[in-house]
């Protein structure tokens, strides 16, 4: 859709649009709340609890698997890189290289084909990986996906370090998009479904909430230091830097929990 808008529909407006989808979210949610609290869960009331007692709660609660620990513990990494690199780096690469999209031939455009060639394989791969049984060993998928993804980053950097036809630079780019993203599902989706199994029902709300909060203080402290780091080494470097971080993050885990299996305690 950026790309085909961004030859009629100014720029400032990209953002009156993107309001108008929050405002279209917001009324989607209110009709959610009007259905009714379900009795199952309104019928056993918890005790109000502190903001940082039910954070600690849902930290607790995530802990007790080894794997949900480890993946608690990078979540802000994950989250902080994934975000420097697509929606921060990314669109200050395509300005330095000056990549023009199809159509209309602006950068804007060029920036939207990249995205949405994440989105085509990522789509792809959450029906290939939803349509499967739980794994036995979830954390072969789960840091397998983080392996994928972070090669797919480097891939995206390295398009712009190497000397690469002006001409071919987007295809490039596209392609290692879309390979990025196949990783994706293969870690979110059986991390999610971990979680669900694990995780006591009481609690999962909880978790998802600690779980957020480490990802959201990751998001800040990468968005405090990328523009930083964009200027001393170039953002085509961050875009490789980042990726080798979920590199190095999908082969730690692999090595630790590869052989675990779900209910079986892991050696850590």
């Amino acid at each position: 859709m950026v790309g085909l808008l961004a030859g009629v529909l100014p720029v400032v407006h990209f953002f009156t649009l993107d309001a108008a989808t929050f405002l279209a979210s917001a009324l989607g949610v209110l009709g959610i709340g009007r259905i009714g609290a379900d009795p199952r869960i309104t019928g056993a009331k918890r005790s109000r609890e502190s903001l940082w007692a039910g954070i600690g709660r849902g930290l607790r609660a995530t802990r007790r698997d080894p794997v949900l620990r480890y993946s608690l513990s990078v979540a802000g990494l994950v989250y902080g890189t994934y975000y420097a690199v697509f929606f921060l780096a990314m669109p200050l690469v395509v300005a330095r290289h000056a990549i023009k999209g199809i159509g209309a031939g602006t950068e804007l455009g060029a920036y939207g084909l990249i995205i949405a060639s994440y989105g085509s394989t990522n789509l792809l791969s959450t029906l290939i990986v939803s349509s499967r049984d739980m794994p036995l060993k979830p954390a072969r998928s789960i840091f397998g996906g983080n392996l994928i993804t972070g090669a797919g980053m480097c891939l995206m950097g390295l398009v712009g370090i190497l000397p690469f036809k002006p001409d071919h630079r987007l295809a490039a780019y596209c392609a290692a998009s879309a390979f990025s993203a196949l990783g994706g599902p293969m870690k979110d989706v059986p991390l999610t479904t971990l979680r669900q199994m694990l995780v006591p029902a009481a609690d999962f709300g909880a978790s998802m909430r600690a779980t957020l909060i480490v990802s959201v203080i990751g998001l800040l402290i990468a968005m405090l230091l990328m523009p930083r780091l964009c200027n001393e080494i170039g953002p085509d470097a961050v875009v490789v830097v980042c990726g080798a971080c979920w590199i190095g993050m999908g082969a730690i885990g692999l090595q630790r929990f590869a052989a675990h299996e779900i209910g079986v305690p892991a050696v850590t």
